[in-house]
């Protein structure tokens, strides 16, 4: 799916197509902007260098923007969800004083509600999305996306973490 077209009218963004993407245990699907692709092992430790790593890394074709996943072993209930992105976002406020944050937001146009909020971190002239939402199945457990692109864009890709958030759907993955 074509979310923005070069050359429309009035249109200054450049083009960005928008393609599924399936969790490899099948845990969630999304959709997601054609072009970035899964980092192996390696490469998550030597960009994501501490103790938990995200279990996906997805990068752009010119690695500007990166996507990050995990699942946590710890029980999250769809209607928790707005208490969680403020626990997480609490969590991040205390570990980076230094970055400003946004207030957390509810994102709730698709099948999964999802609490999200910015952390703007101007010396890397990068802004950080941090999504949290509640996985159901195979039983209720804390999920965590987090969309980082540069500053400048932002515009653009926050426009693109709408369209991704609102297709983010329960896998297949049975107990």
């Amino acid at each position: 799916m074509l979310l923005f077209e070069a050359g429309t009218e009035g249109c200054i963004q450049e083009e960005v197509e928008i393609e599924k993407w399936e969790h490899p245990d099948q845990l969630w699907n999304m959709e997601i902007p054609s072009g970035f692709v899964a980092i192996g092992e390696e490469k998550i430790r030597e960009d994501f260098p501490y103790d938990d790593p995200p279990e996906i890394v997805l990068y752009s074709e010119k690695e500007e923007a990166w996507i990050t996943m995990q699942v946590f072993d710890k029980e999250l209930k769809r209607e928790e969800t707005e208490e969680a992105g403020e626990a997480v976002r609490k969590l991040m406020d205390d570990t980076y004083p230094q970055h400003e944050m946004t207030p957390v937001y509810c994102f709730d146009e698709g099948e999964i509600p999802i609490a999200w909020f910015a952390m703007i971190m101007e010396e890397r002239k990068e802004e950080h999305v941090k999504g949290v939402f509640a996985l159901q199945n195979p039983s209720p457990r804390l999920a965590l996306l987090t969309f980082t692109y540069p500053k400048e864009e932002k515009d653009k890709w926050r426009a693109v973490l709408c369209a991704m958030l609102s297709t983010i759907e329960e896998g297949t993955k049975e107990t």
